[in-house]
C-alpha cells in the first residue's frame, strides 16, 4: 500500500510541475504554432495505452539512449526508495498520459478565465501577462484539476496496476495481479475493498480542497 502511494505521489508531483506551465503556455498563445503543436502532442500522448508507453520508454531511454539502467531493482525487501533511479521509468510512464489529460482541462479552463472582465481589468491596470495568468486566472481555473486529482488514488487499480506489473513494482496493483493469477479470492476482495475506500477518500479530499481554494464554496449543516 505504501509503495503504491509513493509511486502515486511522485507521479502526481511531476504531473503538476509539468501541467501548469504547459497549460498556461497553450492558453496564452493558443493561436500560435507552438501552442498548436503542444496541443497535438498532448492528444497523441493521452491516446497511448500505459503498457505501450512504458515499453517505448524502456526501449528509448534504457536501451537506445542508455540513459537509465535497465537492470531490475532489488525490491524484494519492500524498500522502493533504496534505488531511486528505478522509480524514474514507472513515474514517467504514469505521469506522461496524465499530464496530457490535465493540461487539456487546465488549458480550456484558463482560456475561459482569460476572457472574463476581471482579467481585462487587471490588464488595463498594467499587470503583466505572467502576473495575470499566475495570480488571477490560474487559481480560478484550477478547480477542474482539483476534481481530477481526487481520482488519482483509485488509479492505483487502473493504469498504475499495468505500470506496476510492467516494471515489477511491489505495489498494491501488483498484489492484486498476483492474487488474480493465483485465484486468491480473499486477497482480491481485500484489494477491491481498499479501492472503494480510496475512491471515497479521494472524493472527500476533493470537497475539502474545493472549500479551501474557492471562498464561494461553503459546506453548512442542515
Amino acid at each position: 500500500m505504501i509503495n503504491s502511494l509513493i509511486l502515486t505521489g511522485l507521479s502526481t508531483l511531476l504531473v503538476m510541475a509539468l501541467t501548469i506551465p504547459i497549460a498556461l503556455y497553450e492558453a496564452g498563445r493558443r493561436r500560435r504554432r507552438g501552442a498548436l503543436l503542444s496541443n497535438i502532442i498532448s492528444m497523441a500522448l493521452y491516446s497511448i495505452p500505459p503498457y505501450l508507453l512504458g515499453t517505448w520508454l524502456i526501449v528509448i531511454l534504457a536501451t537506445d539512449l542508455n540513459w537509465i539502467n535497465l537492470n531490475t531493482p532489488d525490491w524484494n525487501t519492500g524498500d522502493v526508495l533504496a534505488d531511486p533511479a528505478a522509480l524514474i521509468l514507472p513515474t514517467l510512464t504514469l505521469a506522461t498520459g496524465t499530464v496530457a489529460l490535465f493540461s487539456r482541462y487546465l488549458r480550456a479552463s484558463t482560456i475561459e478565465e482569460l476572457t472574463k472582465e476581471y482579467i481585462t481589468t487587471a490588464r488595463a491596470k498594467g499587470a503583466s501577462r505572467a502576473r495575470v495568468s499566475l495570480r488571477h486566472a490560474l487559481p480560478n481555473a484550477s478547480l477542474p484539476i482539483i476534481t481530477l486529482l481526487g481520482t488519482r488514488l483509485p488509479q492505483i487499480f487502473g493504469a498504475q496496476l499495468v505500470v506496476e506489473v510492467l516494471f515489477g513494482y511491489p505495489g498494491l496493483g501488483m498484489t492484486l495481479w498476483s492474487a488474480a493469477h493465483a485465484e486468491d479470492l480473499y486477497t482480491m476482495l481485500g484489494a477491491i475493498l481498499i479501492a472503494g475506500v480510496l475512491t471515497v477518500v479521494g472524493s472527500l479530499v476533493t470537497d475539502l480542497v474545493y472549500a479551501a481554494v474557492d471562498p464561494r464554496i461553503r459546506y453548512v449543516r442542515r
